[in-house]
């Protein structure tokens, strides 16, 4: 079954999220990753930061969670059975500090191709409680037809 192109444009209601410092020494904790500024306030302070940093890849948590959503849409026409995850990438605009509440927002921007194989991109904005864009991530999904 095809992908309804309907749906492209279609954004999807935003998620709150904090970041803690917390989460973030888990998820560094996670990774492996020991850079001072996701460990300790005051490295983060002394590099010129007012809080700790989250390390890049945190963006991942809520950007998933998102896309997911919006693949799960039903109207959408997606069979999660046959897909696969084609390409992820970010372009960060500032980092994701601890004590910060964030939003994460998603639509989705392309489907593409056409039986057997169709791609969608859904790209998730992660924004401040101003509004400025910290994060913006895209990721495509290859939706397969049932060989069967």
């Amino acid at each position: 079954m095809a992908m309804n192109r309907d749906y492209i444009g279609r954004e999807y209601p935003a998620v709150d999220f904090e970041v803690s410092p917390g989460h973030i020494a888990a998820f560094a904790g996670a990774i492996g990753d020991t850079t001072p500024a996701f460990w300790d306030r005051e490295a983060a302070r002394e590099a010129g930061l007012g809080a700790e940093i989250a390390p890049p890849t945190f963006s991942t948590i809520p950007q998933i969670e998102k896309a997911t959503e919006a693949a799960h849409d039903p109207g959408l026409g997606l069979d999660w059975a046959h897909v696969l995850h084609g390409d992820q990438e970010f372009e960060w605009f500032a980092p994701l500090l601890a004590g910060r509440k964030y939003m994460a927002i998603s639509r989705i921007v392309d489907i593409r191709g056409r039986s057997p194989l169709e791609f969608i991109t859904i790209e998730t904005r992660i924004e401040d409680e101003e509004g400025q864009i910290a994060v913006r991530a895209r990721a495509t999904l290859i939706s397969r037809e049932d060989p069967t």
